[in-house]
């Protein structure tokens, strides 16, 4: 039999370490941007360090000091966030955990968290640490430094990396949320909706379940009642029978459910052919079988099995099928419908299962929990709806969603971050141009789509670029589920165009205050 319990997948661990990746990737480029663009602003001390005898390799290593110093500034900052959103946050409540980052008692945890500093610092100012000590040391000092143009397409490209890795996460996002919302709307060919289930606790009451129906049916509000040993959604499993076949005889794996009187009617499953279980004790409970029509598939036995046979295992008398029932999702719909076997319980019991009116629901629990304490004093009173305890097989999917969603807008917002450093730099950098622009009549909008047209080429090729990754990887995702949601194409445009909202933004906050800026001031040196 099948746990109940959601248990972990190896497809999430992979994806939170991937945007785990991605997060230290978008930082290290955020710092090579910020720190090339700032080079010709460095150019003149770096020159004069030059000047006075220091050697490029002591620059290297200077620079790249530098971005391990910062690096390890970054751990004691993220070290002192982790600690905040673990004892102030619901983190742990949402990952059902109780985490604890204790360095001390954990040096996996403590040299894991300095070896990823010392990486990051490493690996993010490997470059400017070898083209920042490549200025000419003559055009630095007279002041005509420029940034060379192979450093403004590295600068082109990291932009173009940084926003493809934000698209590709917000629309995996996007998806995975389509997909949840698919499962939890989607019809699963049973009623599970304000169906009351009650754990049979107590033998006592097991041997009174059918008087108990009775007395519950009694009630205005509660509609139908039935018992079984499974819950639909809580792992069924079953035995391998003997069916009837075209070879003959042959061995088969059946799923099985153990269901009371009124079982079909009250859970809203459809029979298809044959009949139901005749109602009275002892009545169809030898070696009789309702199957579903995924059995019915799986043996060849076409749209009518009635009379086909069906033998326990290590059984001596041929059962028969008397009835099938249209497939229902009595699984997670990971999985398809596999073939199910029903049978009609000689004892009640197992789970008392009430269907109940949506009115007055409140009042209708205070009934039902009364009269269940009264018959079974002895246990404390326990209860679940059924499309509750069906969702929870959701449950690991929805905080992986949950996970997934913050780090996509830690993703967006370390891109909009270094995006508004360099376009401040940058638009720093143009304000002569612009100045002159204005002087030759070029409008404030007209300048913000200068300072803008680069980056939204830039985003626009990042769109395009990451479309067939990210399909590959939604596609492979979804592969976990046998029914699946539509891949809409429309959420790669959408994406694309909020990508670009946010970067116009970004660069129009600086590129606002520029373009307001009297030429005068900007030309009154030249």
């Amino acid at each position: 039999m099948q746990s109940d319990e959601p248990t972990g997948n190896k497809a999430y661990v992979y994806a939170f370490t991937g945007i785990g990746v991605f997060i230290i990737l978008l930082a290290c480029i955020n710092y090579m941007n910020l720190s090339t663009a700032k080079s010709v602003k460095r150019a003149a001390e770096i020159a004069m360090k030059k000047t006075l005898g220091g050697s490029k390799k002591s620059l290297v290593f200077s620079f790249l000091g530098e971005s391990v110093f910062l690096s390890f500034i970054s751990l004691i900052v993220a070290i002192a966030l982790v600690q905040i959103v673990l004892n102030f946050s619901s983190f742990n409540s949402l990952v059902e955990k109780d985490l604890v980052p204790d360095f001390f008692n954990n040096p996996i945890l403590l040299f894991g968290a300095i070896g990823i500093a010392l990486g990051i610092g490493v690996i993010s100012g490997l470059y400017p640490a070898f083209y920042l000590p490549a200025i000419p040391t003559i055009s630095a000092l007279k002041g005509s430094f420029k940034n060379q143009k192979s450093s403004q397409h590295l600068r082109k490209a990291l932009i173009t990396v940084q926003f493809a890795i934000s698209i590709f996460v917000v629309v995996c996002t996007f998806f995975m949320r389509d997909q949840i919302n698919f499962m939890r709307s989607k019809d699963l060919g049973f009623n599970q909706e304000n169906i009351l289930i009650l754990p049979v606790q107590d033998t006592l009451v097991q041997k009174q379940l059918t008087s108990i129906k009775n007395e519950f049916l009694q009630h205005p509000k509660i509609s139908a009642a039935t018992t079984s040993y499974q819950v639909l959604g809580m792992g069924i499993g079953g035995p391998v029978m003997l069916a009837e076949s075209e070879e003959g005889m042959k061995q088969q794996a059946f799923n099985l459910i153990v269901a009371g009187e009124d079982y079909f009617n009250t859970m809203g499953i459809k029979l298809l052919a044959g009949r139901d279980f005749e109602p009275g004790a002892n009545v169809d409970v030898d070696n009789i079988f309702i199957c579903n029509r995924a059995a019915a598939r799986l043996m060849g036995w076409g749209d009518d099995p009635v009379g086909k046979k069906v033998r326990w295992f290590h059984g001596e008398e041929d059962g028969k099928i008397i009835g099938m029932v249209e497939d229902f999702n009595y699984q997670s719909l990971h999985n398809v419908v596999e073939p199910l076997l029903i049978i009609k319980s000689r004892e009640e019991g197992g789970f008392l299962h009430l269907k109940v009116a949506g009115e007055n629901l409140a009042s209708t629990m205070d009934y039902i929990k009364t009269k269940w304490t009264g018959y079974d004093p002895n246990h404390p009173y326990e209860y679940f709806f059924q499309d509750a305890r069906f969702n929870e097989q959701y449950r690991a999917d929805e905080i992986q969603f949950k996970l997934l969603s913050g780090l996509s807008y830690i993703c967006i917002f370390i891109s909009l971050l270094g995006l508004l450093g360099l376009s401040a730099f940058t638009a720093a950098q143009r304000t002569k141009e612009i100045g002159i622009r204005k002087v030759h009549g070029a409008s404030v909008p007209h300048i913000i789509y200068l300072l803008f047209k680069d980056v939204m080429y830039l985003v626009l090729i990042a769109g395009a670029l990451i479309i067939p990754a990210a399909y590959y990887i939604v596609q492979n995702w979804m592969g976990n589920f046998a029914y699946q949601t539509n891949i809409n194409f429309i959420t790669f445009g959408v994406v694309t165009l909020l990508a670009l909202l946010f970067a116009f933004l970004t660069v129009a906050f600086h590129s606002l205050k520029t373009a307001h800026t009297n030429p005068v001031e900007s030309l009154k040196y030249e």
